[in-house]
């Protein structure tokens, strides 16, 4: 697997899904040099909790305003906090791809009633969606939260996302902390990594990550109920793609430290679908 395999992170497997043709064909371009595309149990649980979760919150919103341009207004015009910043882009790419979908005129009660429709089937079938778009998923953290599914609990109106979107909230059945266990020495070493560059030259994810580690490597508490799915993302992600020699991100600013780190091939995929990728090779 390793000689022409191609790791995906949640960033590319979302644009995959729900970027305009033009990006989605630049990708497909890109993962046509590899006979194998790989992505992991963490990404697939970052793909539930981003995109699933939120189609979840855009179905109850057309159904309590019942109008997809009224929904359409409230995501564009109240959801501007910062913190908001991902919860917005994602739920307007989603809507955007509903209504890339019409050639023709169509009404707001059409609209309405296929993007209901349309969000029902992401919901049911949007895990089996996933793993299709992959040849491989390596099971790495063995993500409890990937495992589950979502429920329809009344088509349309009621969906359960199993398990929650949390580590601490598994009752101690997330197994991210055997997998830090089991890679310990790799652990101490990618700190070690991390410490060497000045704070003003990181991200805020990379020192998250640094000091989850800390934590972890001094055994300062139980990690689990530091949620690492929602605070270290990127750091499981590196960890799990670590077999595979090619990763390929649109995400560059954290994914830069830890392919050094593995000294794995990055290849970044620009948002603008006018760029080129970009690749930068850190093995030996």
């Amino acid at each position: 697997m390793k000689g022409n395999a191609v790791f995906l992170d949640t960033t590319i497997q979302i644009a995959r899904f729900f970027r305009e043709k033009e990006l989605k064909d630049k990708i497909n371009k890109r993962l046509s040099e590899y006979s194998i595309t790989v992505t992991s149990s963490v990404v697939l649980q970052e793909f539930k909790r981003r995109i699933l979760s939120e189609a979840i919150y855009l179905l109850n919103q057309l159904n309590d305003k019942g109008s997809y341009q009224a929904v359409s207004r409230h995501i564009s015009n109240v959801l501007l906090h910062p913190g908001h910043h991902r919860k917005q882009q994602i739920c307007l790419q989603l809507l955007h791809t509903i209504f890339e979908k019409e050639n023709s005129p169509i009404t707001d009660e059409d609209l309405t009633e296929r993007a209901k429709s349309y969000l029902r089937t992401l919901l049911k079938h949007g895990i089996g969606f996933f793993l299709k778009k992959v040849d491989h998923l390596l099971e790495g953290t063995n993500c409890y939260l990937s495992q589950k599914r979502i429920v329809e609990k009344e088509p349309y109106k009621r969906y359960e996302l199993v398990g929650g979107k949390s580590c601490s909230g598994t009752n101690g059945k997330c197994e991210i902390v055997q997998f830090l266990v089991d890679n310990h020495g790799k652990c101490k070493l990618l700190l070690e990594f991390l410490k060497k560059y000045p704070s003003n030259e990181t991200t805020d994810e990379i020192k998250n990550s640094i000091n989850f580690l800390d934590k972890f490597i001094e055994g300062q508490s139980d990690i689990r109920n530091d949620d690492p799915c929602l605070t270290v993302g990127d750091l499981l992600i590196a960890l799990e793609s670590a077999p595979i020699p090619v990763f390929y991100t649109m995400n560059y600013q954290e994914s830069k430290f830890f392919c050094k780190f593995l000294e794995q091939t990055l290849i970044i995929r620009p948002n603008s679908p006018q760029k080129d990728d970009k690749i930068e090779n850190h093995y030996l």
